[in-house]
């Protein structure tokens, strides 16, 4: 795209994918060398951004440079949008405070990426984008604030913020006004607000092991119940039985604890070259049991890797023979790609490659098969990055790159601007893969939470090309038309849109994810049809007694019984319980709901393994009152 095409605002909006890929790569080549005319260019993307805020665009011809533009544009908005604004925050916050916030917070980069993304020809829609912008942005400066007032609460620590994206307007106000009151308040609440708050609570009380990431085990410890979650920022016995009961649940996460416990012993006898991320890539596949052998026998385990005739020796290999390796790559290439590509090579071509290192990346371009074809993906990636739309990860091109000919990647290399204007010309499923990857920034952005990209990519791969280029300039309309046109799509979206209501529709303790499940038994198009109303929906569900109303009864037994059950017994470990339930009748759990101990008791008498865990609990009791164990 030339520069006088990028300067012509009715171009900007019609070709907003390239012409954005250009902003950047004209940043990053303008910056240094002419930054008056990269001003120029600001100037005139913005220019399109103001009259949508009745602003005329000669209010900022006066800036000097970034700094000045960023000011003036934004004082010029938030001014504009004051009336809508200033009544979210309290009356505490003066709207002085509110524009200084907005001046530190924003940056001419969410400036650009609004105006060059989002149709100002629509003002309301318009508006109500830049306004959610400078809400979160003010509000993450407020948050901060708001943290350093827990210092001296038992939430000392706890990264408001997080917790605040999950909530809704309400409870960022009373949030704002009284923090810890607000936490006391959620900590007795449920959703997925409550479970973030649990986990951050946890944070401090989990010692973690060297190269277990805090984040990861975030993700494993959100999949638990909340009770269980509870339990555990009171009681070490319970945060013991976590670290097991994690394991049990993901592999992965399993192997690298594993790796965490016997690394202490393995670097001491390994080569000094070899971390622990090289240690992680290496045992990605082994079973967790010859993880641990290596805390009893290091020696053994390190011999027993080395000696593998298999990929775990190969990338041993590769780990230990990295220092001699990574000097000889040509320019710009990374050896986290190559090593990708070499890990598919025999041990003894991998150790041949020492002897003459620059002749064997020479040879590997010279290859027909797999290897070849991914060593010039990895080649072209310093040619194709930075020509790539923003926001477009380059894993998604490479896995389109691997799909062409020898042939057509040098193409790529020698002319990489004609390669990526080709790839939306090709018919074929390059082309669809291609299209669907650019539109994913802008399409992932308009989803809600608990809807993942997944779900929608696979119905954009059954669109026609038509539909996803228009969708380019449209994502909302895209997107829209998607739900419309898609079942199970549309049912997640009803289900997330209809979440706020459905939780305040069940008791205390039932999950998100336990109510998610029970609509699964309900048919879509009358999942759909009904969840506009969700009120009258559940309330129809309860009066019924087909597969809905039962799923939907069990998501309240389940709730019912676990607010009863003995400490450190939660529903997930009785299991086949649901069995038990499942034969008890409509009428049957719907009389015990009314009263959670009787239904307690009604469901020891079915089922044995509870029946059990509650006399050991109560013999327990009364040996501790005895003084008989403490």
């Amino acid at each position: 795209m030339s520069l006088r095409a990028i300067l012509n605002p009715s171009n900007l909006f019609g070709l907003r994918q390239e012409a954005f890929t250009a902003m950047a790569k004209l940043e990053a080549n303008l910056q240094d060398l002419a930054p008056g005319f990269l001003l120029l260019v600001y100037k005139k993307v913005l220019a399109a951004l103001l009259p949508a805020l009745n602003m005329h665009a000669a209010t900022i011809q006066g800036c000097k440079d970034r700094h000045d533009l960023l000011i003036e544009v934004v004082k010029l908005a938030l001014e504009e949008m004051r009336t809508m604004l200033e009544p979210k925050f309290p009356k505490e916050i003066s709207w002085d405070k509110i524009t200084q916030m907005g001046l530190v917070t924003m940056t001419i980069d969410e400036l650009l990426t609004v105006s060059m993304t989002i149709d100002v020809s629509n003002p309301a829609s318009f508006r109500r984008v830049l306004e959610q912008k400078f809400f979160r942005a003010i509000w993450k400066s407020v948050s901060q604030e708001m943290t350093m007032q827990l210092r001296d609460s038992k939430f000392a620590g706890i990264n408001l913020e997080e917790v605040i994206e999950l909530v809704d307007f309400e409870d960022i106000q009373h949030a704002i006004r009284h923090p810890n009151q607000f936490l006391e308040m959620l900590a007795r609440r449920t959703g997925q607000a409550a479970l973030k708050l649990a986990t951050l609570q946890l944070k401090p009380l989990l010692a973690l092991p060297q190269g277990i990431d805090w984040r990861d085990l975030e993700l494993e410890l959100e999949k638990l119940d909340l009770k269980t979650l509870r339990l555990a920022i009171t009681n070490s016995r319970t945060r013991e039985a976590l670290w097991k009961s994690i394991s049990g649940r993901s592999l992965s996460f399993a192997r690298r604890i594993a790796l965490a416990q016997a690394w202490p012993v393995l670097k001491q006898r390994l080569p000094p070259v070899i971390t622990l991320q090289d240690m992680q890539y290496i045992t990605a596949e082994l079973k967790v049991r010859v993880l641990q052998s290596a805390v009893e026998d290091p020696k053994s385990f390190i011999t027993w890797i080395s000696q593998q005739v298999s990929p775990v020796a190969i990338k041993f290999a590769l780990a230990r023979l990295r220092p001699q390796l990574e000097k000889h790559l040509p320019p710009g290439i990374l050896w986290k790609d190559t090593a990708r590509v070499l890990e598919h090579l025999e041990i003894q071509d991998i150790q041949e490659a020492l002897t003459d290192p620059r002749s064997f990346f020479k040879s590997l371009a010279t290859r027909t098969d797999k290897i070849g074809t991914e060593w010039w993906v990895v080649q072209v990636k310093r040619q194709l990055e930075p020509r790539m739309p923003a926001g477009v990860k380059w894993e998604k091109l490479a896995d389109i790159l691997k799909f062409l000919t020898i042939r057509e990647l040098n193409d790529a290399m020698n002319r990489p601007r004609r390669f990526m204007l080709s790839l939306t010309k090709r018919g074929g499923p390059i082309a669809l893969k291609w299209m669907v990857a650019s539109l994913q920034p802008s399409l992932e952005a308009l989803l809600p939470i608990g809807i993942p990209w997944q779900d929608v990519q696979v119905e954009l791969l059954r669109c026609d090309m038509t539909a996803l280029k228009k969708g380019l300039q449209e994502p909302q309309a895209l997107l829209d038309s998607l739900i419309r046109q898609t079942g199970p799509l549309a049912a997640k979206f009803a289900i997330q849109q209809a979440k706020p209501v459905l939780q305040t529709l069940v008791e205390k303790g039932v999950s998100w994810k336990d109510i998610e499940d029970s609509l699964k038994a309900v048919e879509i198009h009358d999942l759909v049809e009904g969840l506009k109303d969700p009120r009258r929906f559940i309330a129809e569900v309860e009066r019924t007694a087909g597969p809905p109303a039962r799923a939907w009864v069990l998501v309240k037994v389940k709730a019912a019984v676990a607010a009863v059950l003995p400490p450190d017994v939660t529903w997930e470990d009785l299991d086949g319980i649901e069995n038990t339930v499942g034969e008890m009748s409509l009428e049957e759990l719907r009389q015990d709901l009314m009263q959670p101990n009787r239904l307690l008791m009604s469901l020891a008498s079915k089922f044995h393994p509870l029946a059990v865990k509650i006399v050991l609990q109560r013999l327990w009791g009364s040996l501790e009152e005895m003084s008989l164990v403490k």
